[in-house]
């Protein structure tokens, strides 16, 4: 009874960090997407300067 408790908690913490890291990788290609957009605007406007 106690394993199956214990268990029960561990694939509770185990499924809740699995959305974190679900969420933080998608936070971090959202990030990469923005930073490759700034970088791609920028090198637009450096060259329509030039």
């Amino acid at each position: 009874m106690i394993i199956n408790h214990f268990l029960l908690v561990f694939s509770f913490f185990g499924f809740r960090l699995a959305i974190k890291l679900e969420h933080l990788q998608q936070i971090w290609l959202i990030m990469c997407e923005v930073k490759m957009k700034n970088e791609m605007s920028q090198k637009k406007l450096f060259e329509s300067w030039v």
